[in-house]
């Protein structure tokens, strides 16, 4: 997940050749909940049928894809920052499958509610998601 997030984030910023300092805040939040992914992941092993741990863990992936969306839609919004390469896909992304882990951070807390480790097991499904979008997304171009 820690991989996915970073991905995402070098293709947010390779286009871009200039910054302020509110893409800084925000970037800033960003890698605050991306650190904080480790920890959570530990609790969630130290007490593995807690709620609350799930939640944390949930919430900070959920957070993290949350501040990389803002930070997207930030730097779309500045034209002038782009490079010659940018293209309409950067631009106008299909949201479902450029971020699911928002959807599943929401899911698996809401499901923690109920089963703990079910909550967990709905995380399992995020590479089934990717693989059916991209499957999907490739399909269409053709």
């Amino acid at each position: 997940m820690t991989a996915f997030l970073w991905i995402r984030h070098q293709w947010i910023l390779r286009p871009v050749e200039k910054c302020d300092h509110k893409i800084f805040w925000i970037n800033f939040g960003h890698l605050l909940f991306v650190t904080l992914i480790p920890y959570t992941a530990s609790l969630v092993g130290h007490y593995q049928e807690d709620t609350v741990a799930v939640i944390f863990f949930s919430g900070s992936l959920g957070l993290a894809t949350l501040f990389l969306i803002f930070l997207h839609r930030y730097v779309v919004t500045k034209t002038e920052w782009h490079g010659e390469d940018t293209s309409k896909e950067w631009t106008s992304p299909r949201w479902p499958v450029m971020y699911p882990s928002l959807l599943f951070a929401l899911g698996s807390i809401l499901i923690s509610f109920i089963n703990v480790n079910g909550a967990l097991a709905f995380w399992l499904l995020l590479p089934v998601w990717l693989v059916f979008f991209h499957v999907n997304t490739g399909s269409q171009r053709q």
